[in-house]
C-alpha cells in the first residue's frame, strides 16, 4: 500500500444487522436508553493522553452510535472539567446514517461524517491530532489492522 492509497472497509458479511436497519426513531430511543460509559473509563483515557500527548486535537470516535463519548470528551460549556478538550474538534463515523443523525443533534459543534462505502480515507486524511479509539465492536465494519496501518502512514 503506498503513501496515497487507504485502506478498505472490511467486508461487509458482517453478522451484525440490527443497528444497520435502525431508522431514525429507533436511534432516538437507542440513544435515550443506551447507557453511557463508566466515569473511570473516561478518566483513564483523559490520563493516557495528558501523560502521553501533553495536548488534544481531533478526536474520531468510530462507531460512535449517538455520540456519547464525543459528548463526554468534547463539551460544549465552559464548565468542562476538563478546558483542554474544549477547543478540540471532535468527528464521528458511523455506519448507521440515522444513529448519526440523532449524535448530530445533541452536539451541534462536532464535524460528523458517516463513513458507509467511504472507509479510512474519509477520515484519516482530516486527522490532525489525536485518534482515539474507545471501543472496537464486531458490529463496526472496518478492517482494524489496515485501520491501525493507515494512523503510521505519512
Amino acid at each position: 500500500m503506498d503513501e496515497h492509497q487507504q485502506p478498505p472497509l472490511a467486508d461487509k458479511s458482517s453478522p451484525e444487522t440490527t443497528f444497520r436497519s435502525y431508522n431514525l426513531q429507533q436511534g432516538m430511543d437507542y440513544a435515550q436508553y443506551r447507557r453511557d460509559y463508566h466515569p473511570k473509563l473516561y478518566k483513564t483515557i483523559i490520563n493516557y493522553h495528558r501523560a502521553s500527548l501533553g495536548q488534544f486535537g481531533t478526536i474520531l470516535d468510530i462507531g460512535c452510535g449517538p455520540g456519547r463519548a464525543v459528548r463526554t470528551l468534547a463539551p460544549l460549556g465552559t464548565a468542562s472539567p476538563v478546558t483542554r478538550w474544549r477547543e478540540a474538534h471532535p468527528e464521528t463515523a458511523d455506519t448507521e446514517q440515522d444513529v448519526v443523525r440523532v449524535a448530530r443533534r445533541k452536539i451541534e459543534q462536532a464535524l460528523y461524517k458517516t463513513a458507509v462505502k467511504k472507509g479510512v480515507e474519509m477520515v484519516c486524511g482530516e486527522m490532525s491530532g489525536v485518534l482515539l479509539m474507545l471501543k472496537k465492536r464486531p458490529d463496526v465494519e472496518w478492517d482494524w489492522q489496515a485501520f491501525q496501518a493507515a494512523r503510521y502512514m505519512e
